[in-house]
């Protein structure tokens, strides 16, 4: 009896046991094998659930590593309907979701989100023969919700869902003493800005947890929330979310604020709900429309700027008209300005509300009505436009599409087109219409000289059609058309439209008129490259004795677009002379296309033995029929290799400007070395460089079969 009862004794204390072990969790003890060598593991399980759902049978299990959760890359973002692509060659994996992309690289810190650089707490990294990647950053940079149970440690991650709040509370925006040392917006500087779609703004980490305690409006400014801590603030996340709201995080900080709705009484925020979970507080705006989001932190970085729905300023023009001059302003929107006239009447100010400049300070110069003028950044929220007057005068103002344009003339008077005949028209719908032409013009031989490179298009009309109409000048200014210059001589007529953007041309008989209709390139041509040969002007590139890259470079490109030019595919060049653009433009003009290359000459300095052919691809840029950057980088490589012959040193990734601010598919090929003897024979030899154009040539019209563009 003794025995039996110290057997049931020792059953119990085991199965007490027992329990207590399952209380406390599942411990996973494992090999893990990484950076070459094995390391042992023994943690707590951790769970992870997606979308409500667990997931099992993961091929490897989430781990906490270094203090964060890292997860199998393609099991659980493929769960979450988003997609998941390995470039094995360039060790990088991206996420997509909708319109957002997220590409890490294995061992860096270094990501990108939807093209922008970010800085992660944690690298990705090669676990077990596994892409493992931090489960955070990830999801919320493709605009997902992650949740984290330290006592039942189950991570989780969904896509988010806005709930409406049910609370009565309607207190309106909560002031402080302590912010009230800082609600003047013209004391902060601007650390970040961009769209509202999940953009992330990674300001610093290296600050302790603080508390939030004041939200205020600015006073200067109407779209300007001002959110105000007791310490310094280190990071904020800007997340667009379901619904057309949007998260911004402020990582690090408890919520220390009175409310957890506030009303807010404007055209563009319905709403801000507050809420605090595992060291991030959140503001939640509930946005009537889409706008931009800015994002501005003070000096003393207590206090941070969140400015909603602004207007970029993309161009401030002035212009001489007959009898008075013409300012037109043109943003993302269609800008609010408030006007102003000095006492003495000679000077105008312009204040563009709730604007962002997304140029550089600039200035007029001497008009008709004006002396001269100049536009900066005022205040935050403010762009200020100052024109000093030579006289007394009024201005009409009108709004057409994104932009708002003030004509000033004394006695406020209309202005009229600069000369010519009123037969000639300019509808928004038809374009330019040549009247009764339709009888005496054969459209198609009519000559087009499309200078993209200088924003005009030409078309020539051989002939006297002087009895038609006259030579005139039409002020279109509806952001894509600036004027329409018409000069009629007794052998030709010329009609020249600049250009705000680059603009295609469709000619058209209707009736007796010939319409001349400016539409979008993508909307004329089923497929369009831009070529870009790297360097140019004063940026002579790498050099071996007499041999310059940027000419190298022009000949190659310039052989490629005569393939081109003479197919069904609309090649744009960033440059066919001897000139330099910038960054930029070449950006810009890549933007246009279906899909951008950038030719290019290697060299490896006192090194003569380094030599091959190499392409870069940075973000997959698909958009929406499969051709990704690097589909497009090793084509190219692989028909340089062929037509060449040189040595394969693979597809390869790099942040270059031109990749990273590309949106279309993108390469940069570096042909050869113009350091190695038998590269350099190649490269400089007509022969050479008709084999690189073809090989150029034969990938783009292979792919653009195989991946037709999207209109």
């Amino acid at each position: 009896m003794r025995y039996f009862k110290a057997v049931i004794a020792f059953i119990l204390i085991f199965a007490l046991s027992a329990e207590t072990v399952c209380a406390a969790g599942k411990y996973i003890n494992m090999t893990l094998e990484y950076n070459g060598t094995a390391h042992n593991y023994n943690a707590e399980e951790v769970s992870l659930v997606v979308d409500g759902k667990t997931l099992t049978d993961l091929p490897m299990p989430p781990i906490i590593f270094d203090d964060y959760t890292l997860v199998p890359a393609r099991e659980v973002f493929e769960a979450l309907g988003a997609e998941v692509d390995w470039i094995s060659d360039l060790y990088q994996v991206y996420v997509k979701y909708e319109d957002d992309v997220v590409m890490l690289q294995i061992d860096s810190t270094k990501a990108y989100v939807n093209g922008e650089a970010m800085e992660m707490s944690i690298a990705p990294k090669i676990i077990n023969d596994k892409t493992m990647i931090p489960l955070r950053f990830a999801s919320e940079s493709i605009g997902m919700e992650v949740g984290w149970d330290s006592k039942t440690r189950v991570a989780s991650v969904s896509k988010p869902v806005v709930t409406t709040t049910t609370t009565t509370t309607t207190t309106t925006t909560t002031t402080t003493t302590e912010a009230t040392t800082e609600t003047t917006t013209k004391a902060v500087e601007i650390v970040k800005s961009g769209t509202s779609a999940n953009m992330s703004a990674y300001m610093s980490g290296e600050y302790g947890t603080v508390t939030v305690n004041s939200l205020t409006k600015a006073s200067d400014s109407d779209s300007m929330f001002l959110v105000g801590a007791d310490g310094e603030i280190s990071s904020v996340t800007v997340t667009k979310l379901a619904g057309g709201s949007v998260a911004v995080d402020i990582n690090n900080a408890t919520n220390g604020l009175a409310s957890s709705l506030y009303k807010v009484s404007d055209g563009k925020v319905d709403s801000i709900e507050v809420s605090g979970t595992a060291g991030t507080t959140r503001l939640l705006f509930n946005m009537k429309t889409e706008g931009n989001f800015r994002l501005y932190m003070s000096s003393n970085r207590k206090t941070l700027g969140i400015s909603v729905g602004t207007n970029s300023i993309t161009s401030i023009t002035m212009e001489k008209m007959v009898g008075g001059d013409k300012l037109t302003i043109t943003g993302t929107s269609t800008p609010s300005i408030r006007t102003t006239t000095s006492v003495t009447g000679d000077l105008l100010t312009v204040d563009v509300t709730d604007a962002v400049l997304d140029i550089e300070n600039g200035s007029f110069d001497e008009g008709r009505i004006i002396n001269g003028g100049t536009y900066h950044q005022f205040n935050a929220n403010t762009v200020r436009i100052s024109i000093d007057l030579k006289e007394e005068a009024g201005f009409i103002s009108e709004t057409k599409g994104n932009s708002i344009s003030l004509t000033i003339a004394k006695g406020i008077q209309t202005v009229e087109p600069v000369s010519g005949s009123s037969e000639l028209s300019y509808d928004s719908e038809k374009g330019l219409i040549l009247p009764g032409a339709a009888g005496m013009i054969d459209v198609n031989s009519i000559i087009h000289s499309d200078n993209y490179n200088y924003l005009n298009y030409v078309l020539t009309l051989k002939g006297d059609y002087s009895s038609l109409f006259e030579s005139k000048t039409l002020t279109v200014n509806d952001g894509n058309i600036n004027t329409i210059e018409v000069t009629v001589a007794s052998n030709q007529a010329v009609v020249k439209f600049n250009e705000n953007r680059i603009m295609a041309m469709n000619v058209s008989v209707s009736g007796s008129d010939i319409l001349i209709k400016p539409v979008l390139p993508k909307e004329k041509y089923s497929k369009i490259i831009v070529l870009d040969a790297g360097h140019g002007g004063t940026d002579v590139g790498t050099t071996y004795g007499n041999l310059y890259e940027k000419d190298i470079t022009l000949a190659i490109l310039n052989k490629t677009k005569a393939l081109f030019d003479a197919s069904d595919i609309k090649c744009y060049a960033t440059r066919t002379t001897d000139v330099y653009p910038s960054f930029d433009d070449r950006t810009n003009l890549a933007n246009e296309g279906d899909a951008f290359v950038s030719i290019h000459i290697n060299s490896a300095g006192t090194n003569t033995t380094a030599s091959g052919t190499e392409t870069y691809s940075l973000y997959p840029n698909n958009l929406g029929n499969g051709l990704t950057s690097y589909i497009l980088a090793e084509k190219v490589l692989n028909n340089l290799l062929t037509n060449l012959g040189t040595v394969n040193r693979k597809v390869k990734s790099s942040d270059f400007k031109v990749l990273r601010d590309s949106d279309v598919p993108a390469t940069l090929a570096e042909i050869g070395f113009i350091t190695n003897a038998g590269d350099r024979a190649i490269i400089s030899s007509e022969d050479g460089q008709n084999k690189a154009a073809r090989a150029i040539y034969d990938a783009v019209v292979e792919l653009f079969n195989q991946y037709k563009p999207v209109r």
